[in-house]
């Protein structure tokens, strides 16, 4: 079991979903390697799971902000 694997399990709860809120403490708790965030975000996308959890951590984009234009370019 590879250590993305082992986070996801520790975030599941008993119902079979995933704690996001947990999972992300357990990744902020200590660093983490690209690639260990990386398959992390492989099983998350499985799990249909990668847009909520880019979006707890502050990248993602929400529909109001798609098609707004800045007038500081792009």
């Amino acid at each position: 079991m590879t250590e993305a694997e082992r986070l996801l399990r520790a975030a599941r709860r008993a119902d079979g979903t995933i704690a996001l809120g947990e999972l992300k403490r357990l990744v902020f708790s200590r660093r983490r390697r690209r690639s260990t965030l990386l398959a992390l975000e492989e099983l998350l996308a499985k799990e249909g799971l990668l847009y909520a959890w880019l979006h707890i951590l502050g990248g993602a984009k929400t529909r109001s902000s798609v098609g707004r234009i800045d007038d500081d370019g792009p």
